[in-house]
């Protein structure tokens, strides 16, 4: 997914467990992360607090109405595509 990233500022979209925000911060990636499930949010922030608390930028909401400006991110990844997302 990386090589398809274009820009610094990253949206993930449904970001689960962290795993790939995670990888993105140790990219340099000024990444956020979209959930809508609360215990979603509550493991990743786990995941993410070991690495480097102070730069942990989650927020739940949905893809369908995004919380955030319009050309906020360079890039918007989504890598777990379902009927819940």
């Amino acid at each position: 997914m990386l090589p398809f990233v274009q820009g610094t500022k990253i949206l993930e979209i449904g970001h689960g467990t962290g795993h790939l925000q995670r990888l993105l911060r140790d990219q340099n990636y000024c990444s956020v992360g979209l959930d809508e499930s609360p215990q979603m949010i509550r493991l990743a922030k786990r995941r993410l607090e070991k690495a480097n608390p102070q730069i942990i930028k989650l927020v739940r909401g949905l893809a369908q109405a995004l919380p955030f400006p319009e050309a906020e991110f360079d890039s918007v990844i989504s890598t777990f595509p379902s009927d819940y997302l």
